[in-house]
């Protein structure tokens, strides 16, 4: 995803009432890829194969952890 993509979709969730999330992302440089020139290519492929289930997890347990 480009950045342009990532600040329309906050501008949907803004519009539909969204006021908090949970944000994150990895730019070329934090996976040793900065100045690689297919780096755009790379970054589409990792969002559409990526399983974000454990992620969804992890951040599950967390939330439990801190309201205990």
């Amino acid at each position: 995803m480009n950045i342009n993509e990532a600040i329309a979709q906050l501008e949907r969730a803004k519009e539909l009432g969204e006021t908090d999330i949970v944000f994150a992302y990895w730019k070329a440089s934090a996976l040793d890829m900065d100045g690689f020139a297919d780096w755009p290519a790379v970054a589409e492929y990792v969002e559409e194969i990526m399983d974000w289930s454990s992620t969804h997890d992890k951040i599950t347990d967390i939330i439990a952890e801190y309201l205990r």
